[in-house]
């Protein structure tokens, strides 16, 4: 979603809109610094990414009771992936422009559906499918919604290598018949598990501030979710659609000596 409002040339700069969340207590006021990128948070993204020969890892596999839901009416399957194929990104972006281009709209900024393909496209993505089970013994199963996620550092959004480890959730999205069912939280809990068992120091999360209900998901529905506080970089590009709420967890232990010489390089096969 970065680069739609960036191809528009509506970055957050130049806004006067109101920085404030009225009533949520939330403010895109940054007080602090991010802390400098250490070995062990890069040894914890790159074990995260990749089996020691290099293949990228299915985070998803240890899970295997989260990758069903069968609640609220809902019956419904989970499922990893690195890159979509054709007729799934065609679906995800179905999916995207209906939920999204509104809030876009209503927030003055115009939808770019070409931009919101090359994100899905990026190789840094890693994916949560959501299908419905099909209807028919041999029927397909209908793409309900995915889990856009990377796991990087706190300095993600500017495009930086700086701060903590996190597993940064880019974008959540379902059909509205499959909304407000508790799939949404289910989802969030599991990126969590994820994020544990991976040894990240953050859950992040970008939320589109106009978008009520996804503001409200976060603070209501979610435990320990904060406004992200950071201050990034001046002029933090679109700075008036997005903000970022976080969630802190355990920092990953230190690393021997030996293993410490690993660089920042190191998070790329």
């Amino acid at each position: 979603s970065i680069n739609m409002l960036k191809a528009k040339g509506k970055s957050g700069g130049g806004s006067s809109k109101s920085k404030s969340r009225g009533g949520k207590g939330a403010s895109k006021t940054r007080t602090r610094k991010l802390q400098t990128t250490t070995h062990e948070h890069i040894l914890a993204i790159r074990k995260a990414l990749f089996h020691d020969d290099g293949s990228d890892r299915n985070v998803l596999k240890d899970f295997k009771p989260f990758t069903t839901f069968n609640r609220n009416g809902l019956d419904v399957t989970l499922s990893f992936g690195t890159k979509m194929a054709k007729r799934t990104l065609n679906a995800a972006l179905d999916i995207h422009e209906a939920n999204i281009a509104p809030v876009m709209a209503e927030a003055g900024f115009a939808y770019d559906r070409e931009d919101a393909r090359a994100e899905l496209k990026e190789q840094a993505n890693r994916f949560i499918f959501i299908h419905d089970q099909p209807k028919e013994e041999d029927g397909p199963a209908e793409l309900i919604g995915y889990l856009q996620f990377r796991f990087t550092f706190q300095g993600e959004f500017i495009n930086a290598q700086a701060g903590q480890s996190s597993l940064f959730v880019w974008d959540l999205q379902l059909l509205p018949t499959h909304q407000r069912k508790g799939l949404g939280k289910h989802l969030m809990s599991v990126i969590e598990l994820i994020a544990r068992k991976n040894k990240m120091a953050f859950v992040q999360m970008l939320v589109p501030e106009e978008a009520d209900a996804a503001v409200d998901f976060v603070t209501d529905k979610l435990k320990g979710f904060e406004l992200d506080e950071y201050d990034y970089a001046p002029g933090t590009p679109d700075d008036d659609f997005f903000v970022i709420y976080q969630k802190e967890l355990a920092a990953p232990k230190p690393v021997s000596a030996a293993a410490a010489t690993v660089t920042a390089s190191a998070v790329t096969p």
